[in-house]
């Protein structure tokens, strides 16, 4: 999903509920405001899905505040899908890895919410997104400018002031200064998810997070979360199993030489995980980009149920070699673009329930996609890589 080129939090109830509680977490000096919903819940019947009796099942739960651990249940039905994730098949040829095809279904005759209720619409329009968002442990953010040129130090100071809240900044790559911008103007309790994009530039970019560290933190590791060597490599093919190997284990070499000794992962789609397990065995937790809109079955409020389904499989996959926390490292949904499949339909109200869906099921796992429109990437086979912004 990435290519190179005030305090006010708000605690909202799944639909299911009758009330939906909004509160400032902090600092604690407004009161309480109690929105009331319609009671009715969507319909999950005549929607091509494979609704059974409920249960429960266990996934790898993480604390807000604390590491990406634990065990929560959820109760869903017991529904799981054809498994897909990108519109895209890897075009490489020289891949020892297993690169999965595309599933879509396409059936005409669905609006664009579906069978979402109108006024359960209204009441979260009304809510608004930077309401519902604020569930996530964090967010990702690109330094770039419309025209793909590096974002100003203003720019950035202005952007990560809006997502100020969250505990966790995913970054993707380690140019535009992007480590050391991030340190400066993010906040005190807030982390940096630091991404290296290029193997081939692998030494450089951990020089750059070292000397970024150095300088702006301090030499306090603590304000760096994980360091992520690498995205959705292997679903599009740009490197085999081994190389991803060999360079988790020369980041964790040159990074402990230098104080570091926290967490490093290779983060990669659902699907090229399920498809490849040996990737469960290289990274110190699983960081995994999934997103519903790449199923093309899911409709808008069943994303956080199916992104459930998805890491209970996942986590059946990996728990063979051992047990390890799992986390999204991207999930979201486009506003803009053309359909795939069913019911992958971009809009700004599919952005918003579905987000309100995926928060609901997994966010205090969650690192949604994406801060604001990404205009300088190309348009994709459906239209749809610039448009997933949440907050413009």
């Amino acid at each position: 999903m990435w290519n190179s080129p005030e305090n006010k939090v708000t605690t909202i109830a799944p639909f299911s509920s009758l009330l939906i509680t909004t509160k400032t977490l902090q600092p604690a000096s407004s009161s309480v405001t109690v929105i009331h919903l319609p009671s009715s819940s969507p319909s999950t019947k005549d929607q091509g899905l494979n609704h059974t009796k409920s249960k429960k099942i266990s996934i790898l739960a993480q604390n807000r505040t604390g590491d990406f651990d634990g065990i929560e249940n959820h109760e869903f039905g017991d529904f799981v899908p054809e498994i897909t994730d990108l519109v895209e098949s890897p075009q490489s040829q020289d891949c020892s890895c297993i690169v999965p095809e595309n599933q879509t279904k396409i059936r005409n005759g669905f609006n664009q919410t579906d069978f979402y209720s109108g006024e359960k619409l209204r009441a979260l329009r009304e809510i608004g997104i930077q309401n519902v968002i604020a569930g996530a442990k964090g967010i990702s953010y690109s330094f770039y400018n419309n025209d793909g040129t590096c974002k100003s130090s203003e720019v950035v100071q202005e952007d990560l002031a809006k997502i100020s809240s969250f505990e966790i900044i995913r970054t993707y790559d380690t140019d535009c200064d992007s480590v050391a911008l991030a340190l400066r103007f993010m906040k005190p309790h807030q982390k940096l998810f630091a991404g290296i994009f290029f193997l081939g530039r692998l030494d450089e970019s951990l020089e750059i997070i070292s000397d970024a560290v150095a300088q702006y933190a301090d030499g306090n590791w603590d304000r760096i979360d994980t360091i992520s060597i690498g995205n959705e490599i292997i679903n599009f093919g740009k490197a085999k199993l081994i190389d991803v190997r060999s360079a988790l284990d020369r980041a964790r070499f040159f990074l402990a030489a230098r104080g570091y000794t926290g967490k490093i992962v290779n983060t990669d789609t659902l699907v090229a995980m399920l498809n490849n397990r040996e990737l469960c065995t290289m990274s110190d937790y699983i960081a995994v980009n999934s997103h519903p809109y790449w199923d093309g079955g899911v409709q808008p409020h069943e994303a956080g149920p199916w992104l459930i389904s998805q890491l209970k499989m996942l986590d059946d996959v990996c728990q063979n070699f051992g047990k390890k926390p799992i986390i999204l490292a991207e999930a979201g949904w486009p506003k803009e673009g053309k359909r795939f499949g069913e019911h992958g339909i971009p809009s700004k109200d599919n952005q918003l329930i579905a987000i309100k869906s995926i928060i609901d099921a997994l966010g205090p796992r969650t690192i949604l996609f994406t801060a604001f429109n990404d205009y300088w990437k190309p348009p994709g086979s459906h239209g749809v890589e610039p448009y997933w912004g949440l907050l413009d």
